[in-house]
Parts: C-alpha cells; sequence; structure tokens
C-alpha cells in the first residue's frame, strides 16, 4: 500500500489494505490524513499566525491516526 498512513502502521498491512479496499469510513479517515498531512506541512513551512493552523493540523494528523488504528483494532482478521 502506498498510502502514507500505511507507513504508521506497517505490522498491519494486510489488515490496512483490505479495509482500505472494503471500508468506506477507514477509507475516509485515510484520505482525510493525507489532505491533513499536507495542510500541516504547508502550514508549518510559514511562520507567524501559520504557526497556528500548523498546531491544529498536526493535532488532526494524531486524531486521524488514532481513529485508523481504532478501526484496525476493531476489524476482524483475514
Amino acid at each position: 500500500m502506498s498510502h502514507s498512513l500505511a507507513r504508521r502502521f506497517p505490522d498491519q498491512a494486510e489488515r490496512f489494505d483490505r479495509l482500505f479496499q472494503e471500508n468506506d469510513l477507514f477509507q475516509s479517515i485515510c484520505e482525510d490524513y493525507e489532505e491533513a498531512v499536507r495542510a500541516h506541512r504547508h502550514f508549518a513551512a510559514g511562520s507567524g499566525a501559520a504557526d497556528l493552523r500548523a498546531e491544529e493540523y498536526r493535532q488532526m494528523v494524531q486524531e486521524l491516526e488514532a481513529e485508523a488504528a481504532a478501526v484496525l483494532r476493531s476489524a476482524p482478521p483475514g
């Protein structure tokens, strides 16, 4: 899986791939994660007022990682 969120869960690569293909909620979390990471990088490169935005997106990235982990944990194996 080439998705950047998959790199956060290398020990669950097969489950990640399956969920990404079969679970609309999980796919949405992954897509939102990609957007949040891009936004965080954009604002983190700035200064001043951008710092607050960067922090907001950093928190969003962490929340989305936690959501993805919860879905992965609750998914049946195989």
